[in-house]
């Protein structure tokens, strides 16, 4: 019993010595159990579970929630093997003074299981501490109608705790497993095993170009339906391509710098490039994942926000007006109606600016009819709008059509040009050109005409006139209450749009949609950078040796950082900016898709990425800098 104390102690012990070796992997399983943790307190608020959350919101949680927990275990399973990678040494000599194996794995598991426990119970201490914060974003980020109330999370600690020891119980069985299968002796000479100097094939390289270009001209060319055709080859050639790319690709370019002996031997390069091509080629498969990974997170962060403003935008666009009703045939039923607006209107505080527009039809090809509307209703809309005035003298009409993307493409707008318009006395009037009509959203193209000749029209039937109200003052949430109170009065019946009760709409059951996209792409961006960071540590004891032997030869503190900053930056950029050009591809697919333009979007959402990403480095790379030169 007494050994087994002591060896408890020892496992204890080697974990508070060895503090910054352990330091990073504990802090990513922290940082893991604190987002999973976080997302469970906002995915199990009774908000949502007493509240009319529909299945399908829930059912989007399970599944978030499920990958957020799916990533975090190979993330920790990568964070612990990278962290064993960094132990071999100290294995060796535990071995040499005649510990077992067996001793070993039992000292690597209890290890193991010390810092998940650990890291479990901090996790959700912090998430603890920033819920408060975090359902207030929540809450503003989405549009909830009830408030998200701090509560106690009985039942997210559960699942985290329960979920995260799990994970560290299996992971640290794995552990000590594949310790078993890895004979220790390889461990201990692992670092003395000359790697030789990576090669790589010209066929390769071309044919990661070739795979590249090709994915991405295909993806910005397809149009409309045929993206969602080439999704998949897209797909699958850029991510063989991407392979290929860090693991031939970079080191062929590696190469052909080295045999540039004039950029070889100036000033830092030499120390840069040396060990560049290795670093390369040991890093392909993290830079791979992590581009990979990082290209999910834009997309996937892209595709949701673009999908909101595409939907309130669009809307927005189709209906310039705050509230339009659609007049009926019974003249009676439509002053009741009017009443009806206006009334809430006022209830609701809401002032606003009124028009009616009158519309005749007169017969186009057979039953099909077109509408005419007057200039001065015409005009008295755009002035509403704020936009281009129309002068149409007496014999003069013009052809307008819809000014966003029309649904129906068709050529009726050059017919209505060509085609006179018939007047009762036996003369005609022809349009003398087509103009988009922002002020008025008919479907099809329509004439729009001086108010004399729509007495002499021949045919011309009056059909039921439209009200307009746009809103001059009122509050936000005022005018879509009262949107809410009329639609609701009117149910089906009666046409009536009020477009910014129906944005809030869409919005709300868009809302937690978008905040577990966030959610998901928050973790899928950090622990992309965590990846990273565990590569440069990995490395550090051999560059701790590598930059002492260098700077007894004479390398001045500024030429040091110089290296240093250029090898942090390749190593942290190279997969970030691979990223970035494969996202915003994939969102001027995405664009191309739903015909709307995400440039405002795209630009914000990868920006904001590569903003983080800075940061991330800039506080990296300072504390490498510290480690490297505390050995100088």
């Amino acid at each position: 019993e007494g050994m087994t104390m002591t060896f408890r102690q020892f496992a204890f012990n080697n974990v508070m010595r060895n503090k910054r070796l352990y330091a990073a992997y504990f802090l990513s399983s922290l940082f893991t159990v604190s987002i999973f943790f976080t997302f469970a307190i906002f995915a199990f608020h009774p908000a949502f579970f007493d509240g009319d959350m529909n299945s399908k919101a829930l059912f989007g949680m399970g599944v978030a929630g499920g990958i957020i927990y799916l990533f975090s275990f190979f993330f920790v399973l990568y964070s612990m093997s990278s962290f064993l990678q960094s132990r071999k040494k100290e294995f060796g000599m535990l071995m040499i003074q005649g510990m077992s194996s067996g001793q070993i794995r039992l000292m690597v598991f209890l290890e193991n299981m010390l810092i998940g426990l650990f890291a479990t119970v901090l996790g959700i201490v912090i998430g603890l501490v920033f819920a408060k914060l975090t359902l207030l974003i929540a809450e503003n980020v989405l549009v909830i109608d009830q408030s998200l109330n701090f509560y106690f999370p009985t039942l997210a600690i559960l699942v985290t705790l329960v979920s995260f020891v799990v994970l560290f119980l299996f992971i640290s069985f794995f552990v000590s497993f594949i310790l078993r299968t890895n004979k220790l002796i390889t461990l201990i000479k692992s670092d003395k095993q000359s790697k030789g100097e990576p090669k790589a094939s010209w066929v390769w390289t071309t044919l990661s170009i070739l795979l590249l270009l090709g994915g991405y001209s295909l993806a910005i060319f397809a149009k409309a339906q045929q993206v969602v055709f080439v999704f998949l080859p897209v797909v699958l050639m850029v991510i063989i391509g991407t392979y290929l790319l860090f693991t031939q690709l970079s080191v062929y370019l590696i190469r052909r710098m080295k045999r540039n002996k004039s950029f070889f031997w100036r000033k830092t390069n030499m120390i840069l490039l040396s060990d560049l091509s290795h670093r390369m080629k040991d890093n392909a498969r993290s830079f791979f994942m992590v581009a990979i990974i990082l290209t999910v997170a834009f997309s996937a962060i892209g595709t949701l926000f673009g999908a909101q403003s595409f939907l309130t935008g669009g809307l927005k666009e189709a209906n310039p007006y705050s509230y339009v009703l659609s007049g009926v045939d019974d003249e009676k039923e439509n002053k009741q109606n009017v009443q009806l607006v206006q009334d809430a209107l006022e209830k609701h505080n809401v002032q606003t600016d009124k028009e009616i527009v009158n519309y005749w039809t007169i017969p186009y090809e057979g039953d099909i009819q077109t509408e005419i509307v007057k200039v001065s209703e015409y005009n008295q809309l755009a002035q509403l709008l704020g936009k281009e005035e129309l002068d149409l003298k007496k014999d003069e009409a013009v052809v307008a059509e819809k000014g966003s993307a029309n649904m129906y493409e068709s050529d009726r707008d050059e017919k209505l040009l060509t085609k006179p318009i018939q007047l009762k006395d036996g003369k005609s009037i022809k349009a003398k050109e087509i103009i988009t009509a922002d002020a008025l959203q008919l479907f099809d193209p329509f004439y729009i005409v001086n108010d004399d000749v729509v007495s002499q029209l021949k045919n011309a039937e009056h059909i039921p006139s439209q009200y307009i109200w746009q809103v001059k003052k009122g509050d936000e949430e005022d005018v879509i209450d009262a949107g809410r109170t009329i639609s609701e009065k009117f149910s089906y019946e009666v046409p009536f749009t009020a477009v910014d009760y129906f944005a809030y709409e869409i919005n709300k059951s868009y809302g937690p949609i978008l905040f577990i996209g966030l959610f998901i792409g928050l973790v899928f961006f950090v622990s992309a950078g965590s990846f990273l960071y565990f590569r440069l540590y990995s490395d550090i004891d051999a560059d701790k040796q590598k930059f002492s032997m260098i700077s007894k030869i004479g390398l001045t503190a500024q030429e040091l950082k110089k290296v240093l900053n250029r090898q942090t930056a390749i190593l942290f950029f190279t997969p970030m900016v691979v990223a970035l050009v494969h996202g915003a591809v994939a969102l001027t697919a995405l664009s191309h898709l739903m015909d709307y333009n995400l440039l405002f979007i795209s630009t914000y959402v990868l920006g904001s990425f590569f903003v983080i990403q800075l940061i991330y480095f800039l506080f990296v790379r300072y504390f490498y800098t510290k480690q490297i030169k505390s050995v100088l």
